[in-house]
């Protein structure tokens, strides 16, 4: 076993219950090695290691920026300015920082010089990397409103073109969807109804279709490849499966598949191995934002402790000396009283007898 799979296994431990942005991720690593020698089948290995006989993967430009609209979101979070006009200056300044210290991942000629721009302004494009970077968006936008404001903040200042915002926003808002638990044709309805037709299927297009760097003949594909699926192994296999531009096909299928069904855990590790420090570390933080933001959206819900208690999450309130997130706890019992535990210790897994539970498990229908 590789050096690096024992680092990622180790550092998955870090993240969430959620796939937050790894499906994006692990879409655009297994295409990488395709984008230029396409693979007409879904016959392939997923992801290739430098040790193994085959061409190795490795992330690109669409895992980067994904990650850099990431930590933009972040930074607009923390700071006092919550306009998206605000949202707009972290992007800019995300994505360069990001793009300068991953010089070598692949970028378009264009966005190439933009990320070295002193003044960097809008370039009319309408090219697929609005729609690869942009998952983020669909995380942590609180309603569908919110994603699509969010989306044109970070999109327009590069891909201003009204396909490019259109790529964009249909990729968050189909993330959206799936991470907030749309059924497939509920989500293939919007998408139909709002962005593309979908006039095709997967099987009718592969022969002919070819490599395509237009959010217009990108985004459909992608967008039909998770459409097509049955998991999210099977829909990045598909994604890949048509040919054309394979690490960012999949990358926008993977997002939104990673919303719909997860990432299996085998996956998503292995994925991590990929990736370098400075990007497992922005993936890590905005995996801890979005588990902390989740967390809070449980105040007044029920929660049943492992050992057969009742308790009522009344909120949240942090420890004066280590700034540590805690929990206020009521219990549903006895009087009611309150109690207080580190939210880590709240929300986390623990082992009894052989068995993995939750130490509080969500009460069915108390949410």
């Amino acid at each position: 076993m590789s050096k690096n799979y024992e680092r990622a296994r180790s550092l998955s431990e870090h993240c969430g219950p959620r796939p937050h942005l790894i499906g994006a991720i692990v879409g655009d690593i297994a295409g990488s090695r395709f984008e230029w020698r396409n693979c007409k089948s879904k016959d392939f290995t997923l992801l290739v290691g430098s040790h193994d006989e085959e061409t190795p993967c490795r992330f690109t430009d669409d895992s980067v920026m994904t990650l850099a609209i990431a930590d933009a979101i972040m930074k607009w979070r923390e700071g006092s300015d919550t306009s998206y006009a605000a949202l707009s200056s972290c992007a800019i300044k995300s994505m360069q920082a990001f793009g300068r210290r991953h010089p070598n991942a692949g970028y378009g000629g264009s966005f190439r010089a933009w990320l070295q721009d002193k003044n960097p302004r809008p370039y009319n494009s309408w090219g697929n990397g609005a729609a690869m970077r942009v998952s983020a968006c669909g995380w942590v936008g609180r309603t569908l409103d919110e994603v699509k404001a969010m989306s044109r903040a970070v999109t327009e200042v590069t891909h201003n073109h009204p396909e490019g915002i259109k790529g964009a926003e249909a990729t968050a808002v189909a993330t959206f969807l799936a991470r907030t638990g749309k059924a497939m044709g509920e989500i293939r309805e919007v998408v139909v109804g709002d962005y593309y037709p979908l006039d095709f299927t997967l099987d009718k297009i592969r022969s002919n279709y070819e490599f395509d760097v237009s959010c217009q003949g990108s985004v459909p594909q992608a967008l039909e490849a998770f459409f097509e699926s049955t998991s999210f192994e099977d829909a990045i296999r598909n994604a890949i499966s048509i040919g054309g531009d394979s690490d960012t096909i999949g990358a926008i299928c993977g997002a939104v598949a990673g919303g719909y069904y997860g990432v299996p855990d085998e996956i998503r590790i292995k994925s991590l191995s990929f990736l370098d420090d400075d990007l497992i570390k922005t993936l890590v933080a905005f995996d801890a934002m979005v588990v902390t933001e989740e967390q809070h959206n449980l105040v007044g819900c029920e929660f049943r402790h492992f050992k057969g208690n009742r308790y009522r999450l009344e909120g949240f309130a942090k420890d004066s000396e280590t700034m540590e997130e805690m929990v206020i706890y009521r219990a549903l019992y006895d009087g009611g009283g309150l109690w207080v535990r580190p939210a880590k210790m709240f929300f986390e897994t623990i082992e009894r007898d052989g068995k993995r539970m939750k130490r509080f498990e969500l009460m069915e229908g108390k949410a």
